[in-house]
């Protein structure tokens, strides 16, 4: 995944997640470091995938949220939904340009 993902191309990202099998135990990583902005209709299609998995009984956690997606997920009280500590969220925010 790579620059922005919002409405304009989020059923685009949905549709390759649904190809994503349902993992039993083993954790599915989202690794997001190209990422540049995301807004709510990405993080309905994330949400979804974790419902999905979870109920299968895997998890979903992102990797390398840069600044901007980390304080999205810190804002909206996702960063356990999705493996990330308060630690991880921090140190990603002095990633920002500037800090």
């Amino acid at each position: 995944m790579s620059g922005e993902i919002d409405a304009s191309n989020c059923a685009e990202l949905d549709a390759v997640l649904a190809d994503v099998p349902d993992v039993d135990g083993g954790p599915i990583e989202l690794d997001l470091q190209a990422v540049t902005f995301i807004d709510s209709s990405a993080l309905r299609v994330f949400l979804a995938l974790a419902e999905r998995v979870t109920m299968a009984g895997g998890t979903v956690v992102v990797r390398n949220p840069p600044a901007p997606v980390a304080r999205l997920l810190r804002i909206t009280n996702l960063e356990s939904t999705f493996g990330l500590d308060a630690g991880t969220i921090d140190a990603g925010e002095t990633d920002s340009p500037g800090a």
